[in-house]
């Protein structure tokens, strides 16, 4: 009986997969704007990420809006 060959499987390559979240988002900017947890857009400048999660607060107020900043490592709720 034949053994099956099965395809390799490879490790994350730490250089490619350095600047990304979770889901795709390449964290290009220092601040990180979350929406329950999930991150979904960064910005070069804290009030440019704070409007735009006041405006997604505003629309959707249950849902839970934070900056991340990725220098200090600190969060600030919209």
């Amino acid at each position: 009986m034949k053994a099956i060959d099965r395809p390799k499987l490879k490790g994350p390559q730490a250089d490619e997969e350095a600047g990304l979240l979770r889901q795709g988002h390449l964290t290009n900017e220092r601040f990180v704007l979350q929406i329950d947890g999930q991150s979904k857009s960064s910005y070069a400048d804290n009030e440019v990420a704070m409007n735009a999660g006041r405006k997604i607060k505003m629309r959707y107020p249950v849902v839970k809006a934070v900056v991340y900043d990725s220098k200090k490592g600190t969060n600030e709720l919209c």
